[in-house]
């Protein structure tokens, strides 16, 4: 996943807790947390990754592509 943000692309993940692409140790992390789904937007410096904005809900839920849009922006 890191690779793809990395690249520049924002990630929208539907449920966490059973994603095949985390790792057992980071979904028991976002579970530790209460993070079921999130919403991940990168932020580009010079073709960089700088940093990530996130946006976290408590239960599994199918993001619009209005909704990973505005988090892009």
């Amino acid at each position: 996943l890191m690779a793809r943000v990395r690249a520049g692309e924002a990630l929208a993940i539907v449920d966490a807790l059973s994603e095949p692409s985390l790792t057992e140790a980071e979904r028991a992390a976002y579970r530790l947390i209460d993070i079921a789904a999130f919403v991940t937007a990168p932020l580009m410096k010079e073709g960089r990754l700088v940093g990530m904005l996130n946006v976290h809900s408590r239960t599994a839920r199918v993001w619009t592509s209005d909704e990973v849009a505005l988090v892009r922006e």
